[in-house]
C-alpha cells in the first residue's frame, strides 16, 4: 500500500470518529433534556402556582442547549502553571497586567503582590489598604501601579515599581471612592476615578500624579467610566441606565442619552472607537453610535442581568455575560451571536487577539477555546475554583485569581497575531 493510500485511510477513520463523537454528544444532550422536562412534567401546575424552585430545574434544561460542542477526536494541550500558590488566607479582589507584559499584580484583603517576567518565585509584597484592594491598574510608560481601596480607605495611591514603594497621594478623601469605577486610558496617561457619595469623576495625570479635572456627572450611584481607544473620550454610565459622552482634555461633556432602564453595568468601546457597547440590569446588551449617540442594535440572547463584556484589541468579536455564567460570543460588525457557552461563576474572556476565547469558573477548570469553532485548546491544570481571570497584553499569558487567596499563572504556546 502507497503513503498516498495510507494517508487516505487515516483521514476516513477520523472523519468516522469525528461522525461517532457527533451522534453521542447530541444522544447525550437530548436525553438530559428529556429527563428535565419529564422531571418538569412530573412536578405539575400546582407547584408552578406554589412558586416552588423548579426554577432551578429550567435552567438546569435551558443551560443544556448552550453547553459547546466539542468537535475532534484529539485531547486539548493540558498546561502547567508557571507559579500557582496560596499567597494569603483572605479573598483576591483584583488583578492586572502590565501593559508591557513583563509584571502581574493582584490585590488582596491588605496587601498588593508583584510578579516579574517568567512570573515564578515568591512575589513582591507590600501593604496596601487596612481593609482590601479593589481596584489595580499599570500605567508602564510611568512604572506606576495606581491601586484604590475599599469603603474604609477610599484613596487613590501611586506605587512606583520595581520595586513597589509608595509614592506621595495629591488626593483628598473628602468624598469616598469606589474601587469598582475606576478606568485607565489606553496610553496609560489618565485615570478616571468615581465617588461615591457626590456623583464626580476625577481624572488624573498618572506622570504629574495631579488632579486634572472633576467631572460632575449628576448621577450618585454606580457610575462606570471607560475611556475610548485613543484616550480622548471617556463614557460613563450611571445607575438610572443613562450614558454620558465626556471630552477628556476639555472636560465638556458632548452628549448624554437614556440607554437602559436599569443600571448599566459594563461599557466598551469596539476597535476603531465608532461604536460603544453597553450592558445592563435590564438583561440587555446595545451597540450605540460614538459620533451622535444612535442605537445601532439591542440584544436580548440573556435572560438575566448582563454584568459581564470583554472586547478583543484586533479581532472581529466581543463577548457578554450575564449573572448565571451565560458568555455570548458576538460579531463586532453587527452583534449578531456566533456561539454561546456556559460558564458558572465566571465570565468568557477573550485574548487581545481575538483568536482564543477562556471560559470558566468555580468548580471547573479553564478551558481555553476557539471563539467561533467551539474547538477546545488548552485545559489549565490546577485552575479550579476561579473567581476571575485576565489575558496579558501581549496574550502569552494568562493568570487567575480567587476568594481563597490562591494565583496562577500559565503560559500559552499560543501566539497571537497582535501585539500591542
Amino acid at each position: 500500500m502507497s503513503i498516498r493510500d495510507d494517508s487516505a485511510c487515516v483521514i476516513q477513520k477520523r472523519a468516522a470518529s469525528q461522525r461517532v463523537h457527533r451522534c453521542e454528544v447530541r444522544r447525550s444532550r437530548i436525553r438530559v433534556q428529556a429527563a428535565c422536562r419529564s422531571i418538569v412534567t412530573a412536578v405539575g401546575r400546582r407547584a408552578w402556582a406554589m412558586r416552588l424552585p423548579v426554577m432551578v430545574l429550567l435552567v438546569g434544561l435551558e443551560s443544556t442547549r448552550y453547553l459547546p460542542i466539542r468537535f475532534g477526536t484529539d485531547d486539548p494541550e493540558v498546561l502547567s502553571p508557571a507559579f500557582l500558590a496560596r499567597v494569603e488566607p483572605g479573598a483576591m479582589h483584583c488583578g492586572v497586567f502590565s501593559q508591557d507584559s513583563r509584571f502581574f499584580a493582584v490585590g488582596g484583603g491588605t496587601r498588593i503582590y508583584l510578579w516579574k517576567t517568567p512570573f515564578h518565585g515568591t512575589p513582591t509584597s507590600v501593604q496596601g489598604y487596612p481593609h482590601g484592594v479593589f481596584s489595580l491598574h499599570f500605567s508602564a510608560q510611568y512604572h506606576t501601579l495606581l491601586s484604590v481601596g475599599g469603603s474604609f480607605d477610599p484613596t487613590l495611591r501611586f506605587w512606583r515599581y520595581p520595586p513597589l514603594r509608595a509614592t506621595p497621594r495629591p488626593l483628598d478623601t473628602s468624598n469616598e471612592l469606589d474601587g469598582f469605577g475606576a478606568a485607565l486610558s489606553p496610553d496609560g496617561k489618565h485615570l478616571a476615578v468615581v465617588h461615591l457619595l457626590d456623583g464626580r469623576c476625577s481624572i488624573w495625570d498618572v506622570g504629574s500624579r495631579r488632579l486634572v479635572a472633576r467631572l460632575a456627572t449628576g448621577a450618585p450611584f454606580r457610575l462606570r467610566p471607560c475611556f475610548s481607544p485613543d484616550g480622548r473620550l471617556l463614557a460613563i454610565g450611571d445607575g438610572d441606565g443613562g450614558i454620558a459622552l465626556w471630552d477628556v482634555r476639555r472636560a465638556l461633556r458632548l452628549r448624554q442619552w437614556q440607554a437602559h432602564g436599569k443600571a448599566i453595568n459594563t461599557l466598551g468601546f469596539l476597535p476603531g472607537g465608532h461604536t460603544l457597547v453597553s450592558t445592563s440590569d435590564d438583561a440587555t446588551a446595545k451597540r450605540w453610535t460614538v459620533l451622535d449617540g444612535t442605537l445601532r442594535s439591542t440584544h436580548h440572547e440573556h435572560t438575566c442581568p448582563v454584568d459581564g463584556l470583554s472586547i478583543a484589541l484586533a479581532g472581529p468579536y466581543f463577548v457578554t455575560c450575564d449573572f448565571l455564567g451565560r458568555s455570548v460570543v458576538r460579531r463586532a460588525s453587527d452583534g449578531g451571536v456566533v456561539r454561546t457557552y456556559w460558564s458558572p461563576g465566571a465570565a468568557g474572556e477573550l485574548n487581545p487577539a481575538g483568536d482564543l476565547l477562556a471560559v470558566g469558573g468555580r468548580g471547573q477548570a479553564i478551558e481555553i477555546f476557539t471563539p467561533a469553532t467551539a474547538v477546545m485548546r488548552y485545559r489549565l491544570r490546577g485552575s479550579h475554583s476561579s473567581q476571575a481571570y485576565s489575558f496579558s497584553p501581549n496574550g502569552r499569558w494568562i493568570a487567575r485569581w480567587n476568594d481563597n487567596g490562591t494565583v496562577g499563572i500559565w503560559r500559552l504556546p499560543h501566539t497571537p497575531r497582535h501585539r500591542r
